[in-house]
């Protein structure tokens, strides 16, 4: 995860808390799945005003947790520049750029669920002697 997206992730627990930033990501990690398979199937059929619209959609839902060449992708396909999102080096990239958010969220979530399961778990201890 790149250190943007983890300054990011740590200024959503501080605003938000991390409850509230847990259900945040567990909410918006499969939609981040499904955008990530929308504008590859539209990109690979060369559907550019349907990916640019599905990119405009990502960005606005993605700037919390997301990289700056991400973003300058998503830019580059709602703006349509063809010679550049037509290549499969760019598809490439893009995919990447999905797959890295997708696994540093898992990741975030594992540890954070952890670390919140720990703090809410009710102490089990008996007074001693009894």
């Amino acid at each position: 995860m790149s250190d943007t997206t983890q300054l990011a992730l740590a200024e959503l627990v501080k605003t938000i808390g991390l409850s509230d930033a847990i259900e945040v990501l567990e909410f918006a990690l499969p939609h981040i799945s499904m955008r990530k398979d929308e504008i590859q199937q539209r990109l690979a059929a060369a559907d550019w005003k349907g990916a640019a619209h599905v990119a405009h959609k990502t960005i606005s839902s993605v700037c919390v947790y997301s990289s700056d060449p991400f973003e300058h992708h998503l830019q580059q396909i709602y703006q349509q520049d063809i010679a550049v999102i037509s290549t499969a080096e760019f598809r490439h990239a893009l995919l990447k750029e999905f797959i890295d958010i997708e696994q540093g969220i898992g990741a975030w979530l594992v540890t954070h669920r952890v670390s919140q399961a720990k703090i809410e778990q009710p102490s089990l201890s008996v007074p001693f002697g009894r």
